[in-house]
């Protein structure tokens, strides 16, 4: 019995190339946070290469949102998952992804799928080659004992014969 391995198709869905934008917007940010505290947050997520929180002009006190830059992509989803809903002093967040941004992790994620993809597909085929091999060697050997056995009953019906006729 010889297994088909067929490749899964392609995505159909792939998001076109995006230039790397890794800025999130945090939003409804309690007055008694601290700068300080926000960026513990964000660092909790990934690298942190900048975070800004927007001030009053005139006051200079802290707005309740500022944007913030991740190293990349990881961070940003990191961030959108677990950060965006929770609460911090009684207040829960508000974590976005700008629309550059979204798309840059929109691609990312995409290849990402598709490595994996890849990476299972030539696991796949190892087994199948793997499973290929095993199978040719035990026919090889089996070809090989079939021959042994032809030539003993050859053997044997030779003995058989009545030298005399």
């Amino acid at each position: 019995m010889v297994a088909s391995y067929a490749a899964a198709p392609p995505a159909t869905n792939k998001p076109p190339p995006a230039p790397e934008s890794t800025t999130i917007y945090v939003g409804k940010i309690a007055a008694t946070v601290t700068d300080d505290l926000l960026k513990q947050l964000l660092e909790c997520c990934g690298k942190v290469k900048s975070w800004t929180r927007q001030a009053d002009p005139e006051t200079k006190q802290p707005k309740a949102f500022g944007f913030c830059d991740m190293e990349d992509a990881e961070g940003v989803m990191r961030c959108l998952r677990i950060l965006n809903g929770r609460e911090v002093h009684g207040q829960a967040l508000l974590v976005k992804a700008n629309q550059a941004t979204q798309k840059y992790v929109d691609y990312y994620q995409y290849e990402k799928e598709e490595e994996k993809r890849k990476a299972a597909l030539t696991k796949e085929a190892q087994a199948a080659l793997a499973a290929a091999k095993k199978a040719d060697a035990g026919m090889a050997e089996g070809e090989g004992k079939a021959k042994s056995e032809e030539k003993g009953e050859q053997k044997g019906e030779e003995a058989d014969k009545d030298p005399m006729e």
